[in-house]
């Protein structure tokens, strides 16, 4: 059959596929799952394209105490005392990103997209020029720490780091950053942000607001060896940082029942925050929102439930653009990219489909543009690309840009 038949039965599948939304199993993706330490990655296994998926968590957490209790431990199923970091995960996330022949790509031209992006390796922190993939500077971050998330504002000069220790001997602890760029582009060492280390804790997720003044975050907590952990007990939570004075404004924790938060976005002014989380008791992880001038509580009190089930990844601008885990046939998972009504979580239109891989978005959308990376393959081989995608039309641009091309240990922000 010609290469031509092949693709138009691959566009045929993908309009397809975009002309319903199907059903989702309770155990929907949840993104970076196998980027936690030990009993984390016993959530669930993985689907092909390197996705960690995650079971019901009251399911998980007794299919991991059956296991455990076997062996004469028991160990929950979120926290982890054999904590890593996300860089030692794979012999690959530990190097640079590898630029093959497919991202050696001529300079795009894309109006109104940001100068610069920065680019995780795993231990430093990469800026590149958006348009030419070019590095023009980098910086390590501290020690033996393991980047997981990147966030940057719409100056395009400034961007936020979140770490965790990736010494497997030393305490767990989560850290935070902000990089500063010259008007040139010109990296400076990373300052670390008052009041954000969090001893015991590993980061999950990370937004910032346009001006740079709020920052939030989720930290899940670490292993304590207290044994069984019960759906109610609470194992982390959401926090709201003023940036400029280096204070905690809000704080609303989470259960062991509802999981951490892979992803989330704030609006451009930051009163509303949006965030992939499992729903009470774990049916299906889904996109839930809140105003970032609720008082501090529970995230369940605090939040309401937008839709999208299957969510992995979001990002906030005129609307709520999300990556949607969906299940095909034998074994394979198409991942949809949208913009959502935030209020209602209606899908307002379907801007695109990769089939069976693994999709991130950076936290914030910039002139009505969202930045994509798509990583496929499977048992640690897979190749990454970098998407900027036009949410009016749905047009895409693939960047130049290197990116790890190990799922769990993509980090990219602009």
């Amino acid at each position: 059959m010609s290469g031509l038949e092949d693709r138009l039965r691959e566009a045929y599948l993908d309009v397809a596929e975009l002309a319903t939304e199907e059903a989702v199993p309770a155990w929907a993706p949840a993104r970076r799952a196998a980027s936690k330490r030990s009993a984390v990655r016993a959530r669930g296994g993985t689907r092909p394209g390197g996705r960690g998926w995650g079971m019901a968590p009251v399911a998980a957490a007794a299919a991991v105490a059956a296991i455990a209790v076997a062996a004469g431990v028991i160990v929950p199923r979120v926290l982890s005392g054999q904590h890593r970091g996300r860089h030692e995960q794979t012999n690959q996330s530990q190097r640079p990103p590898h630029r093959t022949e497919r991202n050696k790509r001529p300079p795009v031209a894309v109006p109104g997209l940001p100068e610069f992006a920065v680019v995780s390796t795993g231990t430093s922190l990469q800026v590149v020029r958006t348009a030419t993939g070019r590095m023009i500077g980098q910086v390590n971050v501290p020690g033996a720490q393991g980047i997981d998330q990147i966030a940057g504002d719409a100056s395009d000069r400034t961007f936020y780091v979140s770490t965790q220790q990736g010494d497997p001997t030393a305490p767990c602890r989560a850290y935070f950053y902000r990089l500063s760029l010259s008007a040139d582009g010109q990296v400076s060492a990373l300052t670390p942000l008052p009041g954000t280390a969090q001893p015991g804790g590993l980061p999950t997720a990370l937004a910032a607001s346009a001006d740079g003044r709020k920052l939030a975050f989720s930290v899940v907590k670490c292993a304590d060896g207290s044994g069984t952990i019960p759906p109610s007990q609470v194992i982390g939570g959401i926090t709201v940082l003023d940036e400029p004075s280096g204070k905690i404004t809000r704080r609303w924790t989470y259960t062991q029942g509802e999981d951490y938060t892979p992803s989330m976005s704030l609006t451009p002014n930051g009163n509303l925050l949006a965030f992939a989380m499992y729903l009470p008791g774990g049916s299906a992880i889904v996109a839930k929102q809140l105003s970032t001038d609720t008082p501090s509580g529970t995230v369940d009190q605090a939040s309401t439930v937008v839709g999208l089930p299957g969510v992995v990844s979001l990002s906030l601008g005129p609307a709520l653009y999300g990556c949607v885990g969906k299940d095909r046939p034998h074994g394979q998972v198409n991942e949809q990219l949208g913009a959502y009504d935030p209020a209602t979580g209606r899908r307002k239109m379907a801007l695109h489909t990769w089939r069976d891989a693994a999709c991130y978005l950076a936290p914030n959308a910039v002139n009505g543009h969202v930045l994509v990376v798509i990583t496929t393959g499977s048992a640690g081989v897979y190749t990454g690309s970098v998407f900027a995608v036009d949410v009016r039309t749905g047009r895409r641009a693939e960047l130049p840009i290197a990116v790890s091309t190990d799922p769990a240990s993509v980090a990219i922000g602009w």
